[in-house]
């Protein structure tokens, strides 16, 4: 009879008969309750996978968990019994990265390395320096090899005109606020609060990548679709519950997150309005989409750099660092002001255009200067077709980028329009 042996703080199996007690026969009581004993003790066994998962967010939980599950398929044993059996652990993760350098990007390569590491470093594992060497040896530069690029904004447009409500709501959620896709869709109903401007939403850090919570926020074109969705999102959920025939997939109605389906189902409904949009294409080395979905965060962190301060931008996009490191000191109400500036930036069908944009600059920079000079002033500068120099640009405190736009619209736009903003202000 087989049974469980406790030493040194690991589990073994021994197959050796127990022939202390009286005799096998299976109505013996004794015997009876080795058996359930067992069993019970074969409950108790932790899959040492699941032991060291359990500290990961669910996206990062989902990368280690392939790649340890590779693992122990090329390895061919189980991950109960992996630590167990007297291995040559250095051997193995050796013998793993020769087989998947050549099959996966630098950048997974790195990854599921750093997963191993960690994981026998869980199991009080610990490799040779000269396994350490070797690896780097392997190691390729950790850049990613699949050649995309940010859509343009026309290219948005058309990409979302063929999308629905729920789409509009999801892709400008993610294309304004910078989350990454992991993360919009898991926060729920709870953690938006949409009558405030800019709308925000509080992310959880359960599920955010770095494991801590921030705050971020959408624009007023994302805001309108939103409303909409969670007007009808719950008749939604219950037409999909009803729907859904595979009990692996079974959605609940009582599923309170704003996009309640999973990160593939938003994958392939993007690829999906991809093709219908004709901009479908594929790298060609890794069959990944030019422009997939990612890129519509990078669409967020390339237009917010125009005008808006790299701290905030890191900050609302979660980049490791700018979350915990201690001189940047940026509260909601920060990040809100600054997001309500320059979210035009990451707005698609309702932007501005360039000459509105100037046009606001050209108010704000005309009200200073009437502050200080006064109306009667700015309009003799407006009738001579003056230049703000000397004392005027100290007043206004105008840096060079600025005098030179002030003077060039001095010189070519209409003095009359300038005349009429005065007025208005």
């Amino acid at each position: 009879m087989s049974k469980y042996i406790y030493k040194n703080g690991a589990i073994s199996l021994s197959n050796k008969t127990d022939n202390s007690q009286t005799g096998h026969n299976d109505k013996n009581p004794l015997n009876t309750f080795r058996q359930k004993t067992t069993i019970v003790q074969t409950k108790q066994i932790i899959n040492p996978v699941d032991r060291f998962l359990a500290r990961y967010p669910k996206g990062t939980e989902a990368t280690y968990r392939g790649c340890l599950k590779g693992y122990f398929n090329l390895l061919e044993v189980k991950p109960e019994t992996y630590f167990i059996d007297n291995r040559d652990y250095d051997t193995d993760i050796l013998f793993y990265a020769q087989t998947i350098k050549d099959k996966y990007s630098p950048k997974t390569y790195h990854t599921y390395l750093s997963c191993l590491r960690k994981f026998l470093r869980r199991n009080n594992i610990s490799l040779k320096e000269n396994t350490f060497e070797d690896l780097l040896f392997f190691q390729k530069i950790k850049q990613p090899i699949t050649r995309d690029r940010i859509p343009t904004q026309e290219e948005l447009k058309n990409i979302l005109s063929f999308a629905n409500l729920k789409d509009k709501a999801l892709y400008f959620t993610l294309l304004s606020s910078g989350m990454r896709i992991g993360e919009v869709i898991e926060f729920t109903v709870h953690d938006i609060y949409i009558d405030e401007s800019p709308v925000r939403i509080e992310l959880d850090a359960s599920y955010c990548k770095n494991k801590t919570s921030r705050t971020v926020f959408i624009s007023k074109e994302c805001k309108r679709y939103m409303e909409k969705w969670l007007e009808v999102r719950q008749d939604w959920l219950d037409s999909a519950v009803k729907k859904a025939v595979c009990k692996q997939f079974r959605k609940s109605a009582n599923d309170d997150r704003v996009f309640p389906f999973t990160k593939a189902a938003a994958r392939i409904r993007y690829n999906k309005l991809l093709d219908m949009a004709g901009l479908g294409d594929k790298d060609k080395r890794t069959k990944i989409r030019i422009l997939h979905i990612h890129t519509l965060r990078k669409y967020f962190r390339t237009h917010m750099a125009n005008s808006c301060s790299r701290d905030v931008i890191e900050t609302l996009m979660g980049h490791k660092g700018y979350l915990t490191d201690s001189y940047v000191r940026l509260t909601k109400e920060d990040l809100a002001k600054e997001y309500k500036k320059t979210m035009d930036s990451v707005t698609v069908f309702e932007s501005i255009g360039k000459s509105q944009i100037e046009l606001e600059k050209m108010k704000k920079i005309i009200k200073g200067f009437i502050e200080v000079y006064g109306v009667e002033a700015f309009e003799e500068l407006a009738e001579t077709k003056g230049e703000f120099r000397g004392p005027v640009s100290q007043g206004l405190r105008l840096d060079p980028e600025q005098m030179k736009a002030i003077n060039k619209q001095m010189r070519k736009k209409r003095i009359d329009e300038l005349k009429a903003l005065a007025e208005e202000l």
